[in-house]
């Protein structure tokens, strides 16, 4: 069994910024407000934006592609080395 470290931490962000939201705006009106790190779309406002899109959905983006193109490599390495339980 292996921790995929890159796509943890993908999640990261996103996580942070809906619990801020949660904790300012209360749990329904929080949750709506984290459809726009989501969807480049603001609730609030009712337009569509990408304003938000580097709290959420862009480090997802990123790490879903260097974990496509790049990790093979790392990860051979690491496993040779015999690195117990962590992978990109």
């Amino acid at each position: 069994m292996t921790l995929p470290v890159m796509l943890l931490a993908g999640f990261a962000p996103l996580v942070g910024n809906a619990l801020g939201e949660i904790r300012t705006s209360g749990v329904a009106q929080g949750l709506r407000n984290t459809v726009k790190y989501i969807a480049p779309f603001d609730p609030a406002t009712g337009k569509w934006t990408t304003a938000y899109l580097g709290g959420g959905l862009l480090p997802l983006i990123i790490v879903g592609v260097v974990h496509r193109f790049i990790a093979p490599m790392v990860n051979r390495k690491l496993a040779a080395a015999r690195v117990p339980l962590l992978r990109l």
